[in-house]
Parts: C-alpha cells; structure tokens; sequence
C-alpha cells in the first residue's frame, strides 16, 4: 500500500507541476541528454582568458557556461536538488579525466602525481561561500569537490597502483566586511576582482606534504579563484591547480585536451 501511494502520490505532483529539463524545458525528464552532454564535455584550460587567473594558475573548466547556464544555476541555488546527482557524476568524471592526463600535457597533474607518489596528499578546496549561501547549506562547491577526489582516486589507483591520500578541506572564508559592502554584481569586472582580492581569508592549515587543487562552480572573470590562491600560496600552501563545474567559453579555444574517459 505505502509503494502504491508513494507511486500516486508521484503521479499526482507530475500532474500539478510536470518534471522538466532543469536546463532546456524538455518536459518528462530532469534533464536531457543533450543539456547532460554539456557537463560531460572535454575538459579545457580556461586560465587563459580568465582575466584574474592568466599566469596564475592552471585552470580548467568541463561545461560551457553561456550553453549550461540554466543548468548550473538550478543546482548551484538548490532550486533542482533531483539533478545533483547527475551533476556529481560528471564532476566525478572530470576528476578522473584530470588525473589520468600525461606528465607531457600538464606540469600540474605531474606535480600532484609526484606528490601523491611518495605520500603526500591531494587536498580540494572548495571557493568560499558568503555566509548567506552557507547558512542555507547550499555548499555545491563542496559538494563538487568530494565528487571531483571520488574520480581522481579512480585515476590514481590505476596510475599509481595504490590508493593516494585525498582530502577536502572547506577553509577558505569571505570576511563579513566585505559581504557588508554591498552586493557586488553591479560593478564592473574590474571593480567586483578589487573588492574580492582582499576578501578571501584561510581559517584553517595545510601540513606540508599536502598540495591543492581549488574547486569552484561557475568561473568567469576568475576573480574569486585568483583571490584564493594568493590567500593559500601566502600561508606556504602548495596550490597546484583549480577545476570548475563551468566557465565562460573561451575566445580562441586551443581545443580540448583530451577525449572524456567514460
């Protein structure tokens, strides 16, 4: 009886407010293949035209923002918690298509290869939320971080031969003083990168044989990532590299660096 009514009840809610796409509209699925193929797409390396993170530090990004927009902000504002799931799995996937690059195509994953290799550990630190986001526990970028590790530790067993060390650790913070000075999104994109520069704070330490990689969910000026590795790199972490969930698309996209391990 409890099955049947739950399968009623289903029904009924699909009635009132029928299931769609949290990305095109498509009605009778949460999300289409085509919008799912948009978080599965190739990794590429986005730093280049992130005007706050070129020279910085090695970045890439798996979906094209402009085309997974609606898709990304329903799982980044909680509005579709049906979808985390399937977001997860391809932030898993990109996790394992990251480790399992070449030393010839990335210095950063050799690095933490190297690292891995003689014990040290991989420590994924999500960008920080404002308090308002974490208050209502809307920490996707933690979330992407646990499942981003999750592929690389499918990576690494196979490169390494041996399980590595891996980590999340949620420490970096924007200070109240600058949540309190206003909503930053009507500034331009180089007044939003001065007043998140000095806006990102380190609570918590790294020992010295762990390395990091930042994890974020949408990057576009690359202000916030940029202002995070100055945090890390000034408290002596050794920050490798930084992945996102998406990312405005390049303007001379050198091609993407490799077919997606599936």
């Amino acid at each position: 009886m409890t099955v049947q009514f739950r399968a009623f009840a289903r029904e009924a809610a699909n009635l009132i407010m029928p299931v769609a796409c949290a990305g095109c509209g498509a009605l009778d699925i949460a999300v289409c293949e085509t919008c799912f193929a948009e978080l599965y797409r190739p990794l590429r390396r986005i730093d280049a035209d992130a005007r706050y993170l070129a020279g910085v530090l090695p970045t890439y990004a798996s979906a094209d923002y402009a085309k997974a927009r609606r898709l990304t902000l329903a799982y980044k504002n909680h509005a579709r918690r049906d979808i985390a799931p399937l977001v997860l799995a391809a932030a898993r996937a990109a996790g394992e298509e990251w480790f399992s690059r070449t030393s010839a195509e990335s210095h950063d994953v050799a690095q933490v290869a190297e690292q891995l290799a003689s014990g040290g550990c991989l420590v994924a630190i999500p960008a920080p939320s404002g308090r308002a986001r974490r208050w209502r526990r809307r920490l996707v970028a933690a979330e992407l971080a646990e499942a981003f590790l999750t592929g690389v530790r499918d990576s690494a067993l196979i490169r390494l031969g041996a399980p590595p060390r891996l980590a999340v650790a949620d420490i970096l913070r924007k200070p109240l003083a600058a949540e309190l000075s206003g909503h930053l999104a009507p500034l331009g994109a180089a007044d939003r990168a001065a007043a998140r520069r000095a806006a990102v704070v380190s609570i918590g330490e790294l020992a010295k044989d762990d390395i990091a990689i930042l994890i974020d969910d949408i990057v576009t000026t690359g202000a916030t990532l940029g202002a995070s590795v100055r945090t890390l790199r000034r408290d002596g972490v050794k920050v490798a590299s930084a992945w996102a969930l998406a990312a405005t698309e390049m303007k001379s996209a050198p091609g993407a660096l490799m077919a997606r391990h599936n």
